[in-house]
């Protein structure tokens, strides 16, 4: 606020008069020495509002009413009242910066980057700094102005030589030109900055490994690697950072690597539940039925009573326990997992699947599987599951048509799911239908 922000210098509104103004100035002025002070009590914000009333064309009481606002965490309060004393006062820059602030803070991206852009062209000397360069930048690349844009990252690194925005910029109009050295040269800079916080890093780095196609992987893989192994590298015991060079490694085939990543993340990290599912469907990749009960158990122990930790797990001890033939256990999990989550479908469909194979409890089946198609009427394994079950109860009408919808939903690259169309064909008398499902099945085995 400067000095004449105070100052009885702007017209009388209607029904005002001058000492009203200068009353609502003193007032105000007290009420900043407070805040200067730290002396700030909940009813404030109600004295300043009343201030407002009394003067709504005081852009100062508008000012302090924001930064109140905002200090109290409420932004969208904060933002009225900063875009209230901005339009009283449209030329105090000080304004306009803390609403483009304040726009930033609150997701308004495209309205903070408007101020700022005005402010640096009406005040090159005070606004030209790395922040507004490289909105500038950034505004030039979306306009696919990428040597303009190219300049303005540059200009900003000039100001700030590690400043994260415009050396990301910079590796993205590197890669709009396809010039791939440049760009993983430029983005190696961000990767073994160890002032960036891990976890964004390794967000940005694993937006670039999902758009990567094989092409790319074949000729660049070597600097896929390198981007990968510079975060654990250089921050060595992230949770975040392990965990991405872990994946990517597995799932790039080099699962031996993988699994030393997995494993120092274990080490660091035992009771990370995430770390515990990764560990979990490692087993699951080596058919380790034993191990998966285990590690299914930890879960569990470590879950604190969290039901999106408890069910899948305790469902994958169900799982394991019917792979390995004990169907009784297998079962007693089933029942278990159920009790917590009544509705949980991957286990309402193995449970009313492994029923309807041992042609017992069909009604109890039939009620399972029965849910998970009305909650997803579109799932072609659900379906089947269900339309089984009503074949060997003897509704084939009924399963035909269950049978039919599972057809237009990705049925059809199903063995399974084929052959059991064609019983249920069959059963109906349509003997030709049946055996060109028959024979479908067959192919795709």
């Amino acid at each position: 606020m400067t000095g004449a922000c105070l100052m009885l210098s702007c017209i009388l509104s209607p029904g005002q008069t001058a000492r009203e103004k200068i009353v609502v100035e003193n007032a105000l002025l007290d009420e900043v020495r407070l805040m200067e002070t730290g002396k700030v009590d909940k009813t404030m914000g109600d004295r300043l509002r009343k201030l407002a009333e009394r003067d709504s064309t005081n852009d100062a009481v508008f000012y302090y009413l924001g930064k109140l606002e905002f200090a109290s965490g409420n932004t969208d309060s904060a933002v009225k009242a900063f875009e209230k004393a901005s339009s009283l006062d449209p030329e105090n820059d000080d304004y306009s910066e803390t609403l483009a602030k304040v726009y930033a803070r609150n997701g308004k991206v495209r309205e903070s980057t408007d101020i700022y852009l005005a402010l640096l062209k009406k005040n090159p000397a005070k606004y030209r700094n790395a922040y507004t360069l490289t909105i500038l930048a950034d505004q030039n690349l979306v306009s696919y102005r990428d040597t303009l844009a190219l300049e303005n990252y540059e200009a900003a690194l000039l100001y700030e030589p590690d400043y994260t925005p415009a050396i990301l910029g910079k590796s993205e109009v590197y890669r709009m030109r396809n010039n791939l050295p440049a760009f993983f040269s430029t983005l190696r800079e961000f990767t073994t900055d160890g002032s960036v916080m891990p976890y964004p890093k390794c967000e940005y780095v694993n937006n670039i490994l999902r758009h990567i196609d094989g092409n790319l992987f074949r000729n660049w893989g070597a600097q896929l690697d390198t981007l990968v192994t510079d975060c654990p590298n250089t921050h060595p015991n992230d949770s975040s950072c392990l965990k991405l060079a872990g994946r990517w490694y597995y799932g790039t085939g080099r699962k031996e690597e993988g699994r030393k990543y997995f494993d120092r993340l274990l080490e660091n990290y035992p009771e990370d539940i995430e770390a515990h599912f990764i560990r979990l469907q490692i087993l699951a990749d080596d058919d380790d039925c034993r191990g998966m009960i285990e590690e299914s158990k930890v879960i569990i122990s470590l879950a604190n009573g969290n039901k999106d930790y408890i069910v899948p797990a305790m469902s994958t001890i169900g799982d394991c326990y019917y792979e390995m033939g004990r169907t009784k256990e297998a079962y007693k999990w089933y029942d278990k997992t159920l009790k917590v989550n009544p509705e949980y479908l991957p286990v309402l469909n193995n449970y009313a699947y492994y029923l309807s194979l041992e042609r017992k409890n069909l009604s109890k089946a039939r009620k399972m599987s029965a849910v998970t198609v009305s909650k997803e009427p579109d799932n072609p394994t659900y379906l089947d599951t269900y339309g089984w079950i009503l074949h060997l109860l003897g509704e084939d009408k009924e399963a035909k048509l269950l049978f039919k919808h599972a057809m237009l939903y990705g049925g059809k690259d199903n063995a399974e799911v084929l052959l059991h169309y064609s019983e249920v064909l069959r059963a109906l008398g349509e003997d030709d239908v049946a055996n060109y499902y028959k024979d479908l099945a067959d192919n795709k085995k």
